[in-house]
């Protein structure tokens, strides 16, 4: 990686358990040397603190997949 490059991260949360998983909340820590940018999560509500993106997505049913 350069500076001023962009890369992509892609986070998967899926469920693959028999019931719903309830206030499914997805923590993700950025490397210090990367510059959030813009996060754009399939569905939930997205807060930042210290860089690091926090997303509640809420409730995941059966076999679902959230990005």
């Amino acid at each position: 990686m350069t500076p001023g490059e962009v890369t992509e991260l892609v986070a998967l949360v899926s469920n693959s358990g028999g019931t719903a998983a309830v206030n499914v909340q997805l923590l993700n820590a950025i490397p210090a040397y990367l510059e959030l940018v813009e996060f754009v999560p399939s569905r939930g509500t997205v807060t930042t603190s210290g860089g690091a993106p926090a997303i509640d997505i809420g409730t995941v049913a059966p076999g679902e997949v959230v990005t």
